[in-house]
């Protein structure tokens, strides 16, 4: 059964791990709500992980995965979604695979601080192991999702895999992305992470700090010329809009060329 989609769970809670396998289905009732959820999307981290795995599976003699652009942008989504609803069930009640007709496997988990022990995580669990190591897949989007905080709670990123079939269109590594998450949230399903706490709002990017790491140099410029050649691209709108018009343009691109040679330019 090829096509048969699977679902992995794992929790990282003090040390204990919890896997569940099968199909999974759920519906959403009339009551919903918006939820948002401010953090950074760890792009960095979510390429370490495609390296990680791929070196787990040539050990077994498996080709390697490749890093597929909708399943990568969806898995970012479901690691925000679990910080929410921390199931294989998404927020407004259905199935995780509703996320992507690409997904047909998923891991996810909770509680690791870095590419190497997610990773292992996973792989000393019988069940997340079974999905990195399935020859039949050929693709995968991973997701790392780490909610802002303002020092009065915990936080840990939050992981996700998605494995699929087929040919990728491959995603470009990028750099690291402060982004409000979306959601739509059930509200008669128990929830968890971030209902505990009350999310912080996001601070605005300043303006030119294009792709949000808190400086303005060529890693914007490039950003801005890779969204006006692809609006796919993320970035920073609001600090995009360097001229006041209103409108992300190649005026705003020779804007910030002009602030880049000499910071006594303006931003309109």
């Amino acid at each position: 059964m090829k096509n048969r989609r699977i679902t992995v769970l794992s929790a990282l809670l003090a040390v204990l791990m919890v896997f569940c396998g099968g199909n999974i289905s759920a519906s959403a009732t009339a009551g919903s709500r918006i939820q948002q959820v401010y953090g950074t999307l760890q792009y960095t981290y979510a390429f370490e992980v495609v390296e990680l795995v791929n070196q787990e599976r040539a050990r077994e003699g498996l080709q390697p995965l490749t890093m597929d652009a909708e399943l990568m942008e969806a898995a970012m989504q479901r690691s925000a979604e679990i910080l929410v609803h921390f199931a294989h069930v998404r927020p407004d009640g259905s199935s995780c695979f509703s996320i992507s007709n690409k997904a047909f496997g998923e891991n996810i988990a909770y509680g690791y601080n870095t590419p190497e022990q997610v990773v292992q995580g996973w792989m000393h669990s019988e069940g997340h192991r079974a999905n990195i190591m399935n020859g039949g897949y050929t693709t995968i989007g991973v997701g790392c999702f780490e909610q802002a905080s303002d020092g009065s709670f915990y936080t840990a990123p939050a992981w996700t895999q998605l494995f699929g079939y087929g040919t990728a269109q491959p995603a470009q590594p990028s750099g690291d992305v402060q982004q409000v998450m979306q959601m739509t949230v059930d509200t008669d399903l128990q929830l968890n992470g971030v209902e505990e706490i009350q999310p912080i709002e996001p601070v605005p990017a300043a303006r030119g700090d294009v792709n949000g790491d808190g400086f303005i140099n060529n890693k914007d410029f490039s950003r801005l010329k890779a969204y006006l050649a692809d609006d796919a691209v993320s970035i920073q709108l609001q600090a995009a809009e360097l001229t006041g018009d209103d409108r992300i343009s190649n005026k705003d691109l020779s804007r910030l060329k002009a602030y880049l040679a000499d910071d006594m330019v303006a931003f309109g």
